[in-house]
């Protein structure tokens, strides 16, 4: 029995991953959703106008429905493309770090609003602003803190190391 239901939502797409017949599948970090996979069908055609929006990083709104417990994407509207981060290595470097660790850290269809909402401020400050020496630590540290890993007190002591815990955490070496 098939389940459609339409949702549209904004979303920063984590990763993406090419399938075959010019077919996409998504990692997407939307506001109410949390982490979701989705499939995004014909969008490597020359014709699609989705191909552009869908890169990693980029805040979009999207449109996506239910099938048989699949998501498929049903349209994008292109909301920032971050074209200053984008331009400049260092900066591009630290936003990758960040994609690669929510898209590490974060848990499957649950709604983290919080962790959301900081890192749309942390890409705004990666565009707009000077990059900042510990920056990336906060912003770790931050979400760290909001998905309930650490505590404040935690992550101010003077001998932790956030990437040596978020290498112990999921086993992955963001530096």
């Amino acid at each position: 029995m098939k389940s459609l239901k339409h949702v549209s939502e904004r979303g920063i797409v984590l990763k993406k991953h090419k399938l075959p017949n010019q077919n996409v599948s998504l990692t997407v970090f939307t506001e109410f959703s949390g982490k979701i996979y989705l499939f995004a069908y014909g969008v490597r055609t020359i014709t699609s106008k989705r191909l552009s929006h869908l890169e990693t990083g980029n805040y979009l709104s999207i449109s996506y429905k239910n099938e048989d417990g699949r998501l498929y994407l049903s349209e994008t509207e292109l909301i920032y493309g971050y074209s200053k981060v984008k331009d400049n290595p260092t900066r591009l470097e630290k936003m990758y770090t960040a994609l690669l660790f929510l898209q590490k850290i974060l848990p499957e269809n649950e709604p983290e609003v919080d962790v959301f909402n900081v890192t749309l401020e942390y890409f705004k400050e990666l565009n707009n602003k000077d990059v900042r020496v510990n920056q990336e630590e906060d912003f770790i540290g931050t979400c760290l803190i909001r998905l309930g890993y650490i505590d404040e007190s935690t992550q101010t002591q003077q001998n932790f190391d956030v990437y040596e815990f978020v290498r112990q955490l999921i086993n992955l070496k963001l530096r």
